[in-house]
């Protein structure tokens, strides 16, 4: 009766568990140039909970500027990529930004005990 209660706990520890992990996941886009370049920002609150929706907004907002870099730069990489980029992240406000909203997602996400009750 042993082996088999210690064998039915090994299958589900070796499985793994889930977990419902809630995200406030915020786009926004911002204007360079007259084109709108748009971003997505992702926050876990079950580890960042004192995180405010403005600083996922504007995590957002800088997403977009990578696209404008992209575009200025003429690709995804290289020293006038990193120089539109930067200086584009460090002029983004939260009153510049358009069509900014956030929402809250619930996802079930695999996790296995053995690690600890805070790994993922």
């Amino acid at each position: 009766m042993r082996t088999a209660a210690a064998l039915g706990l090994l299958l589900v520890l070796a499985a793994g568990c889930t977990r419902n992990v809630t995200y406030r996941i915020c786009e926004a886009c911002l204007e360079r140039e007259g084109t709108l370049y748009c971003g997505r920002s992702f926050t876990n609150l079950r580890l960042h909970p004192d995180v405010p929706d403005e600083a996922t907004r504007l995590a957002a907002g800088k997403t977009g500027c990578v696209q404008f870099a992209a575009h200025k730069g003429a690709g995804y990489s290289g020293p006038l990529y990193d120089k539109t980029l930067a200086a584009c992240q460090a002029k983004v406000t939260l009153s510049e930004l358009k069509h900014a909203r956030c929402s809250e997602e619930v996802r079930s996400e695999s996790w296995n005990p053995r690690d600890g009750v805070d790994s993922y």
